[in-house]
């Protein structure tokens, strides 16, 4: 395996990550048109994060059942039970981002931090899609 062979598998794992980037954005953005203006407000961002985190834990203890090598637990109801777990989470996390102030500021102020980092990432993600795209082309 080469240099370039290297460089294109980093360029499908970027492309990957873009691909869900992109449909936890359109996930978020769907919620925030069906939900009433005023369940987010000016909480839209700390929400959001919250509900990410929460659906990314769950997944990474759902993908876990296979490399702890689960047996007394058929694999549906694991995974059953850590989205269970995940939803349940759910609502007093935006129960408590809504009603102290303190704790919607922190995740936005986490947010604002990381936002320089997440722009960087972004680039990344476009450098490997257009290495995927030059890839297949050529």
């Amino acid at each position: 395996m080469n240099s370039l062979d290297i460089l294109g598998v980093l360029a499908y794992v970027l492309l990957f990550a873009l691909f869900e980037s992109l449909i936890a954005f359109a996930v978020l953005f769907t919620l925030s048109l069906i939900l009433p203006a005023q369940f987010f407000s000016s909480k839209l961002i700390p929400v959001g994060t919250v509900l990410v985190l929460l659906a990314s834990v769950s997944a990474v203890f759902i993908h876990l059942y296979h490399a702890w090598e689960i047996e007394d637990i058929k694999f549906d109801l694991w995974a059953g039970m850590w989205a269970f777990i995940g939803l349940v989470a759910t609502g007093p996390s935006v129960y408590l981002i809504r009603r102290d102030k303190r704790i919607g500021a922190a995740i936005q102020g986490v947010v604002d931090r990381l936002s320089v980092l997440s722009m960087i990432y972004l680039f990344f993600d476009f450098l490997g899609l257009a290495a995927v795209i030059i890839r297949n082309i050529f």
